[in-house]
């Protein structure tokens, strides 16, 4: 009981003093290729964004669709689904695969692959995602925000 109640308080210093905010840095390459993961109908991997590029989409549109939104990672599935979120694949649920499995071609970049039928071809926006404090730390590593090279995105 002890351990619920200061988790309870926890969450509410974490949600009541802090920030979550999308910046784009310096230190974040936009388009970086994290891998082919598996998705599930029933627990999407990105929820945040989904738009359906049917003659467009290639990985260039949809990570440019998703940095658009402050989004951090990008999903190209079946050739023209571009889907977008905040949290990096989670094993438990999305197990990375080999590549082969993104098979389908964009149908605006012919060369490029697009994901597969259940199966997602992830990258990074360029946005990064974070806490930070009410005196403009960051929670993960207590750096001043002021310190970096920052562009609002």
């Amino acid at each position: 009981m002890k351990t619920l109640f200061v988790l309870l308080i926890a969450i509410y210093v974490t949600n009541t003093f802090a920030k979550q905010i999308c910046l784009e840095t310096s230190d974040k390459k936009s388009g970086n290729y994290l891998g082919c993961y598996q998705d599930h109908e029933n627990q999407r991997m990105f929820r945040g964004f989904v738009v359906h590029m049917t003659s467009s989409n290639s990985i260039e549109q949809c990570v440019k669709t998703c940095h658009a939104r402050r989004f951090v990672y990008a999903g190209a599935q079946n050739g023209y689904g571009c889907y977008c979120g905040n949290s990096a694949p989670k094993d438990e649920y999305h197990n990375k695969v080999s590549d082969k499995n993104c098979n389908k071609l964009c149908p605006g970049h012919s060369t490029e692959k697009c994901g597969g039928y259940g199966y997602m071809s992830v990258y990074e926006t360029g946005i990064e995602q974070f806490l930070i404090s009410g005196k403009g730390k960051r929670l993960e590593d207590s750096n001043i925000i002021s310190d970096k090279k920052w562009f609002i995105a």
